[in-house]
């Protein structure tokens, strides 16, 4: 699989990396101060990375979940929430240390979403 940069236009614009396992979802977090961009991608294989902007991966946390991670969502203050098969929703800091298990269900969670003020998360 390749991570592909694109242009506005929707033109492809650089391959700005390969990732040997199926990613299931993205989410950027943009550059604040003292801050640099950062992407999180969740897996197939219950683990997320964190790749920073010239495609470089930052962090690869292999167990997050004991299944495929299937949603991940950066609030608007830089914590990760992940969401995946094995029904759990859980509490990253940004450098991809875990904080908390959020939720522990029991089905599968396809989409998490923060609240505005990021002291709450939706999930479905």
């Amino acid at each position: 699989m390749s991570v592909v940069k694109w242009t506005v236009e929707g033109e492809p614009e650089a391959k700005v990396m390969d990732i040997d396992t199926p990613v299931l979802g993205m989410d950027w977090y943009p550059a604040g101060k003292g801050q640099n961009e950062i992407m999180a991608c969740c897996c197939s294989d219950g683990s997320f990375k964190l790749i920073n902007k010239q495609g470089r991966i930052e962090k690869n946390v292999s167990e997050a979940h004991a299944t495929a991670i299937i949603c991940i969502k950066w609030s608007y203050e830089g914590t990760l929430a992940t969401a995946g098969e094995d029904g759990q929703v859980k509490t990253w800091s940004r450098g991809g240390m875990n904080r908390s298990t959020v939720v522990n269900g029991g089905k599968p969670i396809y989409c998490i979403v923060w609240s505005p003020e990021s002291d709450a998360i939706l999930y479905c």
